[in-house]
Parts: C-alpha cells; sequence; structure tokens
C-alpha cells in the first residue's frame, strides 16, 4: 500500500480570541480597536498553512467533547470545514484548549494558553489514522510530556523516506523520556529559547552566550537529520546532520500586527517548498527556508489564524525579496 496523504498534523487547537487595543489610557481602561474570535493552536496553523499552498493535509486535534458544555469544540470543527481540512477531533480532554492574544497598539504582545488536561489518550485512534492514510509526513507540533505516547503513535512504522517532524515545547524537552522521541524524529523545529534548553538537557549546561551552529551538531547525533530554529525578528536556522548550515532573514510583507502562529507558519511554508522539490527529485534547502519565510512574513500582518496565502503571492514576494 503506498503514500495517499502528504502530511498528517497533530495534537494542537483551540478556540483564539485576538484583542487589538490602545493601552494609552492606562491599564485599567483599554479602548478595543479590534477583537476577532477564531481558531487557533499550532497543529491547526500548519494545517491551514500547508492546505492554502496546495499540500494535501489532515489534522488531529484532541478536544473536549463538544456539544453544549463545550461549544469551542464545535467551533474547530465548524472552522475545519469551511477551510476544507480534513481532519479527525479527537474528543480526549475535560475541555477543548482556548487561547487569549493581547495585542497592544504600543508594546509586546501577551499570548495566554489555556490548555484542559486530558482525560485520556487516544494512542489507538492515532495509530488507526496512520495505518489508514499513510502519510509521507507526521508532524506533532507544540507537543508537551504528556503526550509522548501521542507522539510514538504518530512516528511508528515510518517507511525510508517519510519525515517525522516534532516541535516541542519547552515542558517535552525536559521529559525524562524526551530522548527516546528525538531518536525517532527526521526534523526538529524549535525556537531559540527551546533550543538553549535542549543544549542544557543534552551537554549538562547551559550555552554560553548566543546559540552556534556547533551546539546543533550535537542534537543531530541523537536523530534529527534536519534541525530548523526560528529566532523571531532575527529570522531562521537550518542545520543538517551532513554538516551544512542555512541561515534566513525575515521576508517582510506589510506592518506586523500579531505574531502568534509565525513559526508555524515558517513550518508550513518550509514542508511545503520541501515536498515540491521532493516530488521532483532533488532539494534546495535554503529555497525550502525562504518559502517557510515568505509564509510567516505575511502571517505576522494578520490579526489572528493563518491568512489564506497562494503559491503565487509566496514567489511573488521571494522575486522582489531577492532582487
Amino acid at each position: 500500500m503506498g503514500n495517499n496523504l502528504d502530511v498528517m498534523v497533530g495534537f494542537s487547537g483551540n478556540l483564539e480570541t485576538a484583542c487589538h487595543y490602545d493601552p494609552s489610557e492606562g491599564s485599567v481602561k483599554k479602548r478595543a480597536q479590534e477583537i476577532k474570535i477564531g481558531v487557533g493552536g499550532t497543529s491547526h496553523n500548519v494545517a491551514l498553512g500547508l492546505n492554502s499552498l496546495g499540500r494535501d493535509v489532515r489534522v488531529l486535534i484532541t478536544t473536549g467533547p463538544g456539544g453544549i458544555e463545550d461549544p469551542a469544540c464545535d467551533l474547530i470543527k465548524s472552522s475545519l470545514r469551511e477551510n476544507g481540512i480534513s481532519h479527525c477531533l479527537l474528543p480526549a480532554r475535560e475541555k477543548t484548549s482556548q487561547a487569549i492574544v493581547m495585542l497592544p497598539s504600543i508594546g509586546q504582545q501577551t499570548n495566554l494558553g489555556m490548555k484542559a488536561p486530558y482525560s485520556s489518550l487516544p494512542v489507538s485512534d492515532v495509530q488507526e489514522q496512520i495505518k489508514r492514510f499513510r502519510p509521507r509526513v507526521r508532524v506533532v507540533t507544540g507537543a508537551e510530556g504528556v503526550e509522548i505516547p501521542l507522539i510514538s503513535a504518530m512516528f511508528q512504522d515510518r517507511d525510508p523516506e517519510s519525515l517525522n517532524v516534532l516541535n516541542p515545547r519547552g515542558q517535552l524537552i525536559g521529559h525524562q523520556d524526551f530522548l527516546q522521541v528525538l531518536a525517532q524524529t527526521s526534523v526538529l523545529v524549535v525556537n531559540g529559547e527551546e533550543m538553549r534548553l535542549l543544549v542544557k538537557r543534552v551537554e549538562g549546561k547551559a550555552p554560553i552566550g548566543d546559540i552556534a551552529f556547533s551546539h546543533l551538531q550535537a542534537i543531530h547525533s541523537l536523530g534529527p537529520r534536519l534541525i530548523l530554529v526560528t529566532f523571531g525578528r532575527n529570522g531562521a536556522w537550518l542545520s543538517t546532520a551532513k554538516g551544512e548550515a542555512f541561515r534566513q532573514g525575515i521576508v517582510e510583507c506589510g506592518e506586523v500586527k500579531d505574531t502568534t502562529g509565525a513559526g508555524d507558519c515558517m513550518l508550513a511554508g518550509f514542508l511545503t517548498c520541501y515536498l515540491d522539490q521532493q516530488d521532483d527529485g532533488s532539494v534546495d534547502l535554503a529555497k525550502c527556508l525562504r518559502w517557510g519565510a515568505a509564509l510567516s512574513g505575511f502571517q505576522v500582518c494578520t490579526i489572528g489564524s493563518t491568512p489564506n496565502i497562494t503559491r503565487s503571492q509566496i514567489e511573488e514576494k521571494l522575486a522582489e525579496f531577492l532582487s
């Protein structure tokens, strides 16, 4: 049985309320300029980005039971249907997770996540989804320690040509079984702070000064053949187990309004370009990084969930960026 799905993503999705406001009147009175309620979460954002760029994607999201006491679950389902994204909602949490994003017109934005605890771990459901769809790429984003059995189920029985992509939270990096999961990982995706935690975990001490490519090589020896590190406004790095190193600056697409989901879009753009080139038989990793940076650049110009960006928009923006 051959592969019949490009990408499967799990397991993070939530109802997200984004509030853009003017803080000039002080901490008590704030004039709300725009409030947007939508669906977010790292797995949802990655799936939306892949879908908008034409990749065949299915997302698995762990939710609450739905119904009148858990309407957020039904809103997530409606959003996925409206965007034409193949999905499977797994009712494994006490309630569906929610998030609030505060976006002051001056100063730093604040993200407040409210992840509901698991009532059960749907390991057999994940195994069934993998067996049924046999995705070329399996992606686990925003993962925490409690989800290690789900990650292992997602990464099971991988074909030699397929990829296991892991985007862990800091809490997972500190988990006693994390290195077992890392050994199953083909592509590791972290931000700068998460990489510092991982270096400390592997080397026994925190790095002095900035992260260097030499730190990444020690991580490669534990499993991942590609490591993608995002640094916000300072761009991103990509390192390979063969010792190759790539740097990518940000691609500006307009006024920055909301940086939530920028790293998710970096990953979605990177994977889209990677799969495109894999289909053609040769992969230019620097080009993959540029695609990720471009989609991320469009994302930060939008309040709320990932915008519906087309391939032609990415290509036009990169032509302008490289000129």
